[in-house]
């Protein structure tokens, strides 16, 4: 091989590796919008965060307490953005549509590689500045988006994905899924054999707690099968997990019914082996039924969560 054309193979190679190196950014110049990305899409999200209750006031409560919620996110083509969440705040459960929202996103050059970032806002009058906000960072061509509030008295992140597109039934779970959870109770007497917490071992009243287990939908199974209360038309499922408690372990079972709507929402509903009431849940299907976002809907849990199917 001639030193030419060794230095044409050369200059190849290296043309070839820097673009495999950055593939979101080739063709874009920084700056330019990188809405494209995203827009057109219904995202799913669930996140467990605190908000300060002397910024953000609420009846009845004080200081910085826990906070979940489960919702979508529309990004539309105009630079508007639609969708809800059901927000869990302490003890109070309610559902807050984006307002107002908007959004925008650029090629960010100072990121290596270089990144599609950007700015969401949304009006909230109970706001300390009537609005709500949050930074974007648009991931893997538009199919991941994480999101953190940049608002004074909020610390809540969380990953969006896609929402399931295909119209869902019962039979989109069929699968085992896998999860992990940190998460929060109000201060009630736990079930036995979990000892009472002390004052010095809660935050702001709230009892701490994890777990981490399986659930198996089984679409085949009506839910009223051994499932008290089970509508007709659902299906049933099962599952296992070990809870953390104020440093006690113990192993639980659970069996309940689920039904999925259309639009891939879905709601759950269990029964477990500690003596608790019935657990009720609300839940989003996405990324092709792998990922399940759930939250608890009961008064004393602030509790969400991601389960993941197992192949």
């Amino acid at each position: 091989m001639t030193k030419q054309k060794r230095l044409l193979l050369a200059l190849f190679i290296s043309m070839t590796m820097s673009m495999l190196a950055v593939p979101v950014a080739v063709g874009q110049p920084p700056g330019a919008d990188c809405r494209n990305l995203v827009a057109g899409r219904t995202y799913a999200h669930v996140f467990e965060g605190v908000i300060n209750t002397e910024l953000f006031p609420l009846p009845g409560v004080t200081g910085d307490i826990p906070n979940a919620g489960l919702g979508t996110i529309i990004f539309n083509r105009d630079g508007t953005v639609g969708g809800s969440t059901t927000l869990k705040i302490g003890p109070a459960v309610f559902v807050a549509p984006m307002v107002n929202a908007t959004y925008s996103l650029a090629w960010d050059a100072s990121k290596k590689p270089m990144m599609c970032t950007g700015t969401m806002k949304s009006d909230t009058p109970a706001s300390p500045t009537g609005t709500e906000n949050w930074q974007l960072v648009v991931s893997e061509m538009g199919n991941r988006v994480e999101i953190i509030h940049t608002d004074t008295g909020l610390i809540v992140g969380t990953t969006a994905f896609p929402l399931q597109r295909c119209k869902c039934s019962n039979h989109t779970l069929n699968s085992t899924y896998t999860y992990n959870a940190k998460a929060w109770s109000f201060p009630v007497p736990p079930p036995p054999p979990f000892p009472p917490f002390t004052p010095e071992e809660l935050f702001n009243g709230f009892m701490p707690f994890a777990f981490s287990g399986a659930i198996v939908f089984k679409p085949h199974v009506s839910g009223a099968t051994g499932v008290p209360g089970a509508p007709a038309g659902s299906s049933y499922l099962e599952g296992w997990d070990m809870v953390s408690l104020n440093g006690f372990i113990t192993p639980r079972t659970y069996v309940g019914w689920y039904e999925v709507n259309a639009d891939c929402s879905a709601t759950m509903v269990l029964v477990d082996s500690l003596g608790n009431p019935p657990i009720h849940t609300s839940a989003l299907i996405l990324q092709g039924a792998d990922t399940i976002d759930i939250l608890n809907l009961d008064v004393p849990f602030v509790l969400s969560f991601v389960a993941n199917r197992e192949r």
